[in-house]
């Protein structure tokens, strides 16, 4: 469940600055992940992508009616309605496929496995865009935009290290 999580805050992390940067969206704080989420909780309510919620600042509301929705499908799982079960719970089970897409029973032990490691890859990306974000400021895509152009100096040591890199760097 963590790595489903993480897998959509990847991607919930690059989605807002890749619409700003190529599509010219609207999205608050330019899209930068964390500047987007401050943004969109205001006093007059839950501000999503333009579509206000009218829920006030209801951190709770928002926390609990997560809580239950995800809890909700998981309960689905556990009784076996999720499709590609063995018994009612199989525990070790990382794999969802509620509509029932792959039948093949090695192709779907496959997909498992593909899952785990993926949602393995996006909570080590979720990790970097974090330590990225408190470093830089700025947002994974402008980040590696800046890498591109410029490697020598713009690369974890010289933005963690700051004037001190060339000690480090031995230049």
């Amino acid at each position: 469940m963590n790595g489903r999580w993480a897998l959509f805050g990847a991607l919930g992390c690059l989605a807002p600055e890749f619409l700003v940067r190529n599509n010219g969206a609207k999205i608050f704080g330019d899209g930068v992940w964390f500047k987007t989420n401050a943004a969109a909780l205001t006093p007059e309510g839950a501000n999503i992508l333009g579509a206000g919620f009218g829920l006030g600042n209801n951190l709770p509301f928002l926390f609990v009616s997560t809580i239950l929705l995800i809890g909700a499908t998981e309960v689905w799982r556990y009784n076996g309605s999720g499709g590609g079960f063995e018994g009612p719970y199989d525990t070790l089970y990382p794999g969802w496929d509620p509509l029932g897409v792959c039948e093949d029973p090695d192709t779907f032990a496959e997909l498992k496995v593909k899952e785990v490691k993926n949602a393995r890859l996006a909570m080590t990306a979720f990790l970097g865009f974090l330590v990225q974000g408190l470093v830089t400021g700025k947002g994974p895509l402008e980040n590696l935009a800046d890498h591109l152009a410029d490697p020598t100096h713009n690369n974890a040591v010289v933005n963690i290290a700051g004037n001190n890199a060339s000690k480090i760097l031995g230049a």
